[in-house]
């Protein structure tokens, strides 16, 4: 049995290479579908201003017929399929990154959106998704009268 010098740096080498081998073969291997709940997710910008609670999802590529929008209680449903170009045959591609079949998207709004009264627009591939504020009753402030003496 041999006596062998402890060296902390080897060991560190060993446990960065184990771990760019554990990324490249379960996220990047090529057909790897970990990115799939990503692509099946369109992104979206959910802002307010002054009067109202706005929600933004990009669907570059899809038609306004093929987009569903739904609420249930306070969360907003964006819904539909993205085509894949019939140009192309699968087999032509060298790279694919542009995902094509249905999406789901829901978005919990907050409490200040009026549900009631949305309006939507779907313009240059961007669905616009707009609900008022509600108008909160305003805090009253209540006098204090003076107390009365009883004779």
């Amino acid at each position: 049995m041999s006596i062998e010098r402890w060296d902390p740096f080897r060991e560190m080498v060993a446990l960065r290479d184990n771990l760019n081998r554990l990324f490249d073969e379960t996220l990047m291997r090529p057909g790897s579908d970990w990115l799939a709940g990503m692509r099946e997710r369109p992104a979206v910008n959910v802002y307010e201003t002054d009067s109202a609670v706005v929600v933004e999802a990009h669907l570059p590529g899809v038609k306004r017929d093929e987009v569903e929008i739904t609420i249930s209680g306070t969360t907003l449903t964006i819904k539909g399929e993205r085509h894949a170009s019939a140009e192309v045959k699968e087999e032509h591609f060298i790279r694919r990154e542009v995902h094509a079949g249905a999406f789901l998207r829901r978005i919990g709004l907050p409490e200040t959106a009026d549900l009631d009264k949305p309006e939507a627009t779907f313009a240059d591939g961007v669905l616009k998704v707009t609900f008022p504020k509600r108008i909160e009753p305003q805090a009253k402030r209540i006098e204090l009268q003076p107390e009365q003496v009883s004779a």
